[in-house]
């Protein structure tokens, strides 16, 4: 059983955690499949979520017969104009979108002395941090130029761990053991940022 008085901090996603912001990247991956006139899908969208633009943009592609058809560069700009319509939308975004519960969760974590991080998948996160004007809550947000694999792979979360847990947070032995079964060792130097520039 978990020794929870030895936690020291809490590692929060973003999207469908401290809000729902996958309507707005729905929208947008589906205006950008209407273009090259992929069908649009429900399993579609289930195997998309939480997924980093390019394996998002590979899905798609792949769903309409397509993935053989772009390059690299063709894919960066389908994925770049994907982000467009969703910082578009995202304009819209306001504290009203942040979910039921998470703000009283967050004042309580703050009363008693808790460390509070995002680890999300997007490097939007910074500016919905901002739209959401929860900025004083979470400081530091894994730098997503800094990991090799986005989510679904674990990297984000094994970053900050080796990052921000290991050194600042006193992690547990349990937490050193899934390091050491995944084969991950902290790096020479940890860097976090609070602007990170694609998604």
């Amino acid at each position: 059983m978990s020794d929870f008085s030895k936690v020291k901090g809490v590692l929060f996603d973003l999207n469908g955690i401290i809000t729902d912001s996958w309507a707005y990247h729905s929208k947008s991956w589906q205006e950008i499949a209407a273009q090259l006139g992929i069908a649009w899908s429900s399993q579609l969208e289930e195997g998309i979520k939480g997924r980093d633009r390019i394996d998002s943009l590979n899905a798609i592609l792949a769903a309409g017969g397509m993935a053989d058809q772009f390059s690299a560069d063709q894919k960066e700009a389908l994925a770049d104009k994907k982000n467009a319509i969703y910082q578009t939308m995202l304009d819209k975004m306001n504290p009203g979108d942040i979910l039921p519960g998470i703000m009283p969760f967050l004042d309580e974590l703050v009363a008693n002395h808790y460390k509070i991080i995002i680890a999300s998948a997007s490097a939007n996160a910074p500016k919905e941090i901002r739209k959401l004007q929860v900025e004083s809550y979470f400081p530091l947000i894994v730098d997503l130029k800094e990991i090799r694999h986005n989510k679904p792979a674990p990297d984000v979360f094994a970053k900050l761990l080796k990052c921000c847990i290991w050194r600042r947070m006193n992690v547990s032995a349990s937490m050193m053991a899934w390091w050491a079964s995944n084969r991950l060792t902290p790096p020479e130097s940890c860097r976090l940022a609070l602007a990170i520039p694609r998604y």
